[in-house]
């Protein structure tokens, strides 16, 4: 089962990839793909350079999905235990400062990187709709995974938006 999975998972990000290069090079067939982050792959052509980078960003998504997927019976574990140990107020205090604290990383680290945080966005949003689908098989309530898928596909909106305007800040 895990390995069928992986597989799939690999089929849909090569598919992602080749879908995407293709439609950046079939209005753009001067794209050039930014080689700081992977300068061997500057010795192959552009197209394939390109799509090497998308399959590795879907890759990416999958991973992270499948780790959170693996994980989260010890997380829950673990955030019972400490319900138990600090009670219910400690827990909102905490999990509220963790959420504001997490959201000021975020705010500076789209200020400072804006191109990379709308990358982040995508694989991040796309991870939660991997899990969420998951989820919608095992669940019997279906109302809060269909608010995170919509959540998820309005956060891809803005992490491409992000990416846009991080190539023209670079550009610029």
């Amino acid at each position: 089962m895990f390995l069928s999975t992986i597989i799939f998972q690999a089929i849909a990000a090569s598919a992602a990839a080749v879908f995407i290069t293709w439609s950046i090079f079939r209005q753009n067939e001067y794209a050039s793909p930014n080689n700081k982050w992977l300068p061997a792959l500057k010795k192959l052509p552009r197209p394939i350079n390109m799509g090497i980078r998308v399959f590795i960003i879907f890759g990416a998504m999958f991973a992270i999905a499948d780790g959170i997927w693996a994980i989260e019976p010890y997380i829950h574990r673990i955030f019972f235990r400490t319900l138990n140990a600090l009670g219910l107020q400690w827990i909102e205090i905490v999990v509220g400062v963790l959420v504001i604290i997490c959201g000021l990383y975020a705010y500076w680290f789209k200020n400072k990187y804006l191109l990379y945080y709308g990358i982040v966005e995508v694989i991040f949003a796309g991870a939660a709709g991997v899990v969420t689908a998951k989820q919608l098989a095992t669940s019997a309530q279906i109302a809060g995974p269909i608010a995170t898928l919509i959540g998820s596909v309005y956060v891809v909106s803005r992490g491409v938006s992000n990416i846009a305007d991080g190539l023209e800040k670079k550009t610029a």
